[in-house]
């Protein structure tokens, strides 16, 4: 999420959203953590967040009253959201409203302006929650938490440099 704001901030934006997971999970609290400190020279605005689909169209909208000129939706059914809202909104993708989502579906990569994400191998972390499980029956004992490394990927949804109005 990091190189994903500093390209933000770098194409200009000052003014960016960022509609966040649950605060009662680990994953949304930690993502929320890593916004906050990447975006301290801009404004910042936040949405109510969840895990839903409808959370980032709701969201989204939100954050389009506080003039964004960039959303960063925290998973990627609220990243699905997001993109119906800037549609049905007339926001151009790329142009009007930058946005980056989580997770790498192919559903992001075929959009007209291809989503840019944080993506995050759930393979690995598939694999990874197995073993956890795993040997947490073995020994008896409560598995413990493991971060896996995510990647910014880049696209044409945030490629475009902001032009002031």
């Amino acid at each position: 999420m990091f190189a994903a704001l500093t390209q933000l901030r770098q194409k200009g934006h000052e003014r960016i959203g960022y509609i966040p997971g649950p605060q009662q999970t680990s994953t949304g609290r930690q993502r929320l953590k890593v916004f906050r400190g990447a975006t301290s020279e801009v404004s910042t605005f936040y949405a109510r967040g969840g895990f839903r689909r409808k959370d980032g169209y709701v969201g989204a909208l939100e954050l389009f009253e506080k003039d964004v000129t960039a959303i960063v939706a925290g998973d990627s059914m609220m990243t699905a959201g997001a993109l119906e809202a800037c549609y049905n909104a007339g926001k151009r993708i790329g142009t009007d409203i930058a946005l980056v989502g989580f997770d790498d579906l192919n559903f992001f990569r075929l959009q007209p302006v291809p989503i840019s994400v944080v993506d995050q191998d759930m393979a690995a972390l598939g694999r990874l929650a197995v073993q956890q499980l795993t040997a947490a029956i073995a020994h008896n004992a409560t598995p413990t938490g493991v971060k896996v490394p995510t990647t910014y990927i880049p696209r044409v949804s945030t490629a475009a440099r902001l032009t002031k109005s």
